[in-house]
Formats: structure tokens, C-alpha cells, sequence
């Protein structure tokens, strides 16, 4: 998947929820099977056939690859085998030199896209996806991370039917109880629909238990 950024220049500069789902999706405690990985940040250049890698690839436990100026030929390559669009592809198509692109795991779909395909799925899938996005949330919960997004159309299915959880754009951390700054968050958070009552209520002090509404 690759998520297209949009930069407003000339009022708001970067976009907080983009800095956000870096900040999270960088953090090492969050690797796992069911939440989707950060692959790299591209940002588009004048030069039609290359673009520059931002961020730097975890290639292994506590290692990292130094940036590096891929080209199109390259990311090509190795897109056409996984059969996933390419970052280059992405970036040779911005308006203008700047764009930044974040490049994700490639998944064919999302939970949402399935369920409207009518695509019949069995007890046992279900149970399987509701069991991973739980992992997912466990995982999240135990390093003090609140998802905030939890929906359908946030959840990648691969084509092994693993279930990744995705959207950190509303991600942040859950204050300790007694905190001095608990209870200075947002209601405005989780799609209507999979809102719980404390947030509809205007609620700014809550925890991991929005998200479990959400499922």
C-alpha cells in the first residue's frame, strides 16, 4: 500500500497524523505479524526516473540499511515480484517535487473491500480475523499505544488471509492513570460509527477500551 501525503505549505506545513504513523509505526515495540510495517518514506524529485528514500529500512534486529537513492528500474523489479505497485511509480505521478509517500506492506485488500465483494466467508475466517486484529490491539495496548481507528477499511487482509492492522494517522500514547495531563485527549476520534458512548458524550480521559468498543 502506498499512502499519498499532503502537504499544505502555506498553512499547516506537515500533517500531525502523518508524523503520528512514522512516530508508531518506527517504534520497534509495535513489530508484529498483525500490524502493518513501514516500509520506507519517498519523497517525489525533479528527475523522472528516481526518488529518494526518506527513512531508513529496519533490514534486521536493532540494524538498519543507510538511506540510499533508489531508481525506478530497481523498484520496478522488485514490485513486479511481489506484485505490489511501486514507490517510484508513485512518486514519478506528484504534482509537484516534495510529495512524500509512505510505503507499506503490500495486502490485495481490506476488510471492508471483502465484505462488500459478498465473498462468502467461513465461521472459522471470521474467528481467525477477530482473534488477529485482538492480537493487534494487545500489542498496541501493552506499549501504551491507543489505535483510535479502528474499522473495517483499516484492516489489510494479505493474500495468506493475515490480518494487518493499519491507519496510524490518530495513534498516540495513553497517559498513566493519575497523570497530571490524563484526560486532555480528543472525542473527535474513531469513525462514527465504531464510536463508543463515553466519546460521543465528549469524553477527553479515556484508554485502551475505546479501541475494544471499535471491534
Amino acid at each position: 500500500a502506498i499512502k499519498k501525503v499532503i502537504i499544505h505549505h502555506d498553512k499547516f506545513g506537515f500533517p500531525k497524523t502523518t508524523v503520528r504513523e512514522i512516530r508508531a509505526l518506527s517504534d520497534r515495540d509495535l513489530i508484529g505479524p498483525n500490524v502493518v510495517r513501514l516500509r520506507e518514506i519517498v519523497a517525489a524529485v525533479p528527475a523522472e526516473s528516481e526518488c529518494v528514500m526518506l527513512h531508513d529500512r529496519v533490514v534486521g534486529a536493532g540494524q538498519r540499511a543507510p538511506p540510499r537513492r533508489r531508481h525506478a528500474a530497481e523498484d520496478a523489479a522488485l514490485a513486479e515480484a511481489q506484485g505490489a505497485p511501486t514507490p517510484s511509480a508513485a512518486a514519478s505521478a506528484a504534482d509537484k517535487p516534495g510529495t512524500i509517500f509512505l510505503v507499506m506492506e503490500w495486502a490485495p485488500c481490506d476488510l471492508a473491500g471483502l465484505v462488500a465483494s459478498k465473498v462468502p466467508m467461513s465461521t472459522a475466517h471470521v474467528k481467525a480475523y477477530v482473534l488477529q486484529l485482538l492480537q493487534a490491539l494487545d500489542l498496541l495496548h501493552r506499549h501504551r499505544y491507543l489505535h483510535r481507528d479502528v474499522k473495517s477499511s483499516n484492516l489489510l487482509i494479505c493474500a495468506d488471509n493475515t490480518l494487518k492492522l493499519a491507519d496510524f494517522g490518530l495513534t498516540r500514547l495513553a497517559e498513566p492513570a493519575g497523570s497530571a495531563t490524563r484526560g486532555r485527549m480528543t472525542a473527535e476520534v474513531i469513525t462514527l460509527w465504531y464510536r463508543p458512548p463515553e466519546l460521543l458524550l465528549g469524553a477527553t480521559a479515556y484508554g485502551a477500551e475505546v479501541d475494544t468498543w471499535s471491534v
